[in-house]
């Protein structure tokens, strides 16, 4: 077996077995776990705002191909940033109208829109994988169509 999937296996477990088994080490190990996935994910965030700075900033400069969606880019990243800065007792935070607007109107529907079209790559490169040639590869193929369907909101629409 490879390193990676032992870890990823071994990660998994520690997140599970705390939910339907009360051992206190797996407990406090879990709970440690998930405060090192928040400094990680935070440092991630971090460094993905400094990147797009960097790329979309010299973009601007430059007045390269498309550079006003980079401007547009730049200035609603740090608005977000702004309006959903923690600090309710000046009307800023997750629940500010402002802040659950964009994110309900704007970055939901480009969410969906990125989950489609991801939808789409899957699909077709496990069309081209395995062209469903014996009945193994169809079973795999269609199996791979229902998850790709049981998330998509046509089918989980009640």
């Amino acid at each position: 077996m490879e390193i990676p999937i032992l870890i990823t296996a071994f990660c998994t477990l520690l997140q599970v077995i705390p939910y339907y088994l009360n051992i206190p080490v797996i407990d406090s190990a879990s709970a440690t776990m998930r405060e090192w996935m928040l400094l990680v994910v935070n440092m991630a965030v971090f460094v993905g705002v400094i990147s797009l700075g960097q790329v979309h900033g010299k973009r601007i400069q430059r007045r390269g191909e498309n550079w006003p969606y980079s401007a547009v880019l730049i200035v609603f990243m740090v608005f977000m940033a702004i309006v959903g800065f923690p600090l309710e007792s000046i009307g800023l935070g997750f629940k500010n109208a402002q802040y659950l607007f964009i994110f309900n109107n704007i970055l939901n529907p480009l969410g969906g829109t990125m989950y489609s079209i991801l939808a789409f790559f899957i699909t077709s490169a496990a069309y081209r994988a395995f062209r469903a040639r014996n009945w193994e590869a169809a079973f795999v193929l269609v199996s791979g169509t229902i998850v790709v369907m049981s998330n998509a909101p046509l089918f989980t629409s009640s």
